[in-house]
């Protein structure tokens, strides 16, 4: 960062402090919390001890990377009867950015009905309890009751008012009421076309979508310049749809691709005894609650606080260089294959000869869990203010089952610019609460009076986005390729950053290695 740069984000930064003295007079308790980006600037610049190896061991495989691609790799291998592999985690704390607290999410928090096809997710479900049995005429999964979003699901604040769900409805005029029932109308057709191989245009995992080029051609394109080419012009319509792109890929429509915004509507398809496929599981803790039983399925396999920062191919053979963080000791794995389970702008730093892909656009976030004093009974899961640039928030104890509730804790969400990374280290916990207070007094205008605690999570490079000309390009194909001995298993590889495509990218690079040893 050069001084210019350097003395605009410290005037931004004071500035903010000093408006957010002169609005509230109420200091928050809480911390500035956030994945260790010691350690991972560490890994960057290559600056550590590089002291004498005192340790060298074996293993048929070894996972780099604790999220839920890492994970999921490791619970295929352990159900296929494999026990021969160790997980090396950079943080205290496994799950990636499905992290969270003890009732709480910091990252990722729900996961939608699965589709049909989704085979590998429908099975981790039925081994969780997720899934609990099959309806005996339809043959469709019935799910834990207690795991489906409890109404009310979503609301949304329009014009001084909250309505029942996202899409606006109060106030709107008739050629903004038409426009929602078209898109909506294209949206239903897409869900059943199929592209002329036969499979669905817009599937989960989207590398079971349609290769059909007249469709690919959608990835090429913003969704904004699709929006115009298809004469949806209203503020509604738009706002809905720049909302729901922001939510998952943490881009707008300017950048979104054409092909991925359309498939955050019309991929689902999932298919239930007991619920609709618009329905969505979650827990207090969110995608946590999954990372929890996955963590003590693999609990002898887990080892937290390494730092792998070299992964080279030597003789049809793995080397994985380490570095235990608590000890700042030197130690080598070595083994037959190698899983890099980590981003790719990590992965990069430690493959040894990787050709990276660069231009990738990863996405920082702001989570918050803040805690209150009082419980409010018409709040629904998910909260969004249509005035505001911020997600909303989330009741993480919504799912909760009680009487007696008479606290909250609210999950607040808000993607942020990557431009801005360098102001966003610079703010201090004192700075961010006081922005995040002042955006929720929009919708809650005495919530400062009742908050007790805030937590802030900043998630510098929180996700992969998929910008125009990305998820069908050469780049993602390259990414997905095997480094001979290495292979790689990341949300980024599929280019959207959802549970089902970590988890398919998990599991897809595990069955190759073990197919490696089935026809070795």
């Amino acid at each position: 960062m050069n001084r210019r740069d350097f003395l605009k984000y410290t005037a931004l930064g004071f500035g903010s402090l000093f408006l957010g003295k002169i609005i509230f007079k109420k200091k928050f308790k809480g911390k500035l919390l956030g994945p260790s980006r010691i350690h991972g600037h560490k890994l960057r610049d290559y600056t550590f001890n590089k002291s004498n190896i005192i340790s060298r061991q074996k293993h048929k495989v070894v996972i780099i990377g604790g999220g839920i691609a890492g994970l999921s790799a490791g619970w295929w291998l352990k159900r296929n009867g494999f026990e021969d592999f160790t997980l090396l985690e950079l943080e205290k704390q496994i799950g990636g950015n499905s992290q969270s607290g003890p009732n709480y999410p910091w990252g990722a928090h729900y996961i939608p009905i699965a589709n049909l096809d989704s085979e590998y997710q429908k099975i981790l479900f039925e081994e969780l309890g997720i899934i609990e049995s099959y309806d005996v005429k339809s043959k469709l999964p019935i799910y834990n009751e207690l795991f489906l979003c409890h109404e009310q699901e979503e609301r949304l604040f329009k014009d001084g008012k909250w309505q029942n769900g996202l899409i606006p409805q109060y106030g709107l005029q008739e050629n903004e009421k038409q426009e929602i029932t078209k898109f909506l109308q294209i949206i239903q057709n897409f869900k059943s076309l199929k592209g002329s191989d036969q499979k669905p245009i817009f599937n989960i995992p989207l590398a079971f979508s349609s290769q059909d080029p007249k469709f690919l051609q959608l990835d090429k394109q913003s969704m904004e310049s699709w929006l115009k080419q298809n004469n949806f012009k209203t503020k509604p319509l738009l706002w809905y749809i720049n909302h729901c792109c922001h939510d998952d890929y943490g881009i707008g429509l300017d950048q979104v691709s054409a092909w991925a915004g359309l498939h955050y509507f019309a991929s689902r398809r999932g298919l239930a005894a007991n619920a609709d496929y618009s329905d969505i599981i979650t827990w207090p803790e969110g995608n946590g609650w999954i990372v929890k039983q996955l963590k003590n399925k693999l609990k002898s396999h887990l080892q937290t606080e390494k730092l792998a920062y070299k992964i080279q191919n030597i003789n049809n053979k793995v080397q994985i260089n380490y570095v235990n963080l608590p000890q700042n000791t030197q130690h080598i794995l070595d083994c037959d294959y190698a899983i890099c389970a980590a981003p790719h702008f990590i992965a990069k730093y430690i493959v040894s000869g990787l050709s990276p892909i660069n231009n990738l656009k990863y996405i920082p976030w702001l989570t918050a869990n803040i805690h209150l004093s009082y419980f409010d009974p018409e709040m629904a899961w998910d909260n969004v203010n249509y005035h505001s640039e911020s997600l909303g928030y989330v009741l993480a104890n919504h799912q909760q089952i009680s009487t007696k509730q008479n606290k909250s804790i609210i999950t607040y969400y808000s993607n942020l610019k990557p431009e801005n990374r360098y102001l966003y280290q610079l703010k201090n916990h004192s700075q961010w609460a006081q922005e995040i207070v002042s955006d929720l007094q929009k919708i809650h205008p005495n919530i400062n009076k009742y908050i007790e605690n805030i937590d802030i999570w900043l998630w510098g490079h929180g996700m992969i986005s998929p910008s125009i000309d990305f998820i069908w390009s050469k780049n993602r194909q390259e990414m997905q390729k095997p480094y001979k001995n290495i292979y790689f298993a990341h949300s980024d590889m599929s280019g959207i950053s959802i549970f089902e495509e970590a988890q398919y990218q998990g599991v897809k690079a595990a069955l190759a290695i073990l197919n490696n040893y089935k026809n070795s």
